[in-house]
C-alpha cells in the first residue's frame, strides 16, 4: 500500500497533492467527503506507465476559490498550471465529476480524455435532494453512520474511521457550511449543455447499486456525451474505485489503451 499520508504527500504554494510515476498524466479528483486516499489502490496500478496526480480539493478550509463547482474547476486548472501540465486525462468521482466536466468543456485542447464515476452534474430525484439536506442538518451519530453506509453496496466499507471523520466534519460549523455550499452547487448546477458539447473520449464507470447518483443518471450521461462508453459494476455503490479497485483499474487500463496507442 502506498503511504500517501507521509512518503508521497506534498504541500506547496497552497496545494496539497500526490505526484508520482512518469509518462502520460492522469489526474484523479475525489468527491465531497473524499480524500486523496480514495484513489490510492487504483492509482498504484498506473504509476509504472503514467504520471499520477491527485490534488486535495479545498472543500473544508477557507481559500480564495468560490465554494462551488466553478471554484473547484478554477482550483484544478490553477493546480495543473502550477505543475506545468498542458495535457492530461481527468478522472472524477461524485462531486469531483462536475469540475472535470466543466474543464473538459472549456478547454478540450488540454484534456485527452475524461472518466466519470458516480458523477454529479445532472438533476437528482427530489427525494434524494431532500434526503441530502436532512443529512447536513442532523448531528446524530447513528444517522450519519447509516447515511455513510448508503454510499457503498457493502456497508463494511463504512468503517469507524470514515464515519468518525464525516461526523466530525458535520459538527464543525465552518466546515459544515462549506460542505453544504459545495453540495448544493453540485446539485443545483445541471451541466447538460456542457455534456452535449464534449467530444473527447469519455468512460463512465458506475456502480450498479449506486444510491447517490442512480443508474438512470449514468444512462443520461451516456446519451448526452457523444463519444462515451458506459460500464456498470455489479454489487457496487457510489465509489467503485474503493469497493472494486481491481475492476475499476482494469476498465480504466482498457480504455486508455484503446484510445492512446502510445501508452
Amino acid at each position: 500500500m502506498i503511504d500517501f499520508s507521509n512518503t508521497l504527500l506534498k504541500k506547496e504554494k497552497g496545494f496539497t497533492y500526490v505526484d508520482y510515476g512518469s509518462g502520460e498524466t492522469l489526474v484523479f479528483i475525489h468527491g465531497l467527503f473524499g480524500t486523496i486516499n480514495n484513489w490510492e489502490f487504483v492509482s498504484k496500478a498506473f504509476s509504472e506507465k503514467y504520471r499520477v496526480l491527485i490534488p486535495l480539493l479545498p472543500l473544508y478550509s477557507r481559500s480564495k476559490y468560490e465554494t462551488s463547482i466553478f471554484g473547484l474547476a478554477d482550483f484544478i486548472l490553477d493546480f495543473l498550471d502550477y505543475k506545468g501540465i498542458q495535457e492530461c486525462t481527468l478522472i472524477g468521482n461524485s462531486l469531483g465529476g462536475s469540475p472535470v466536466i466543466l474543464l473538459a468543456h472549456r478547454y478540450p485542447e488540454r484534456f485527452k480524455a475524461m472518466v466519470l464515476a458516480g458523477s454529479s452534474g445532472l438533476t437528482l430525484p427530489s427525494s434524494l435532494k431532500t434526503h441530502r439536506e436532512r443529512f447536513f442538518k442532523r448531528n446524530d451519530y447513528s444517522f450519519i453512520k447509516k447515511n455513510v453506509e448508503m454510499t457503498f453496496y457493502d456497508p463494511k466499507f463504512a468503517d469507524k474511521e470514515l464515519v468518525d471523520r464525516v461526523y466530525k466534519l458535520i459538527r464543525n460549523p465552518i466546515k459544515a457550511i462549506r460542505v453544504i455550499r459545495f453540495g448544493r452547487s453540485g446539485t443545483k448546477h445541471h451541466l447538460r449543455d456542457e455534456l452535449r458539447k464534449i467530444k473527447i473520449p469519455t468512460l463512465l464507470i458506475w456502480g450498479e447499486n449506486d444510491k447517490m447518483t442512480p443508474k438512470n443518471l449514468a444512462l443520461e450521461f451516456h446519451e448526452l456525451i457523444e463519444n462515451s462508453e458506459l460500464v456498470f459494476i455489479d454489487k457496487c455503490g457510489h465509489v467503485p474505485m474503493i469497493e472494486h479497485p481491481e475492476t475499476f483499474g482494469q476498465l480504466l487500463k482498457t480504455f486508455l489503451e484503446k484510445h492512446f496507442v502510445n501508452v
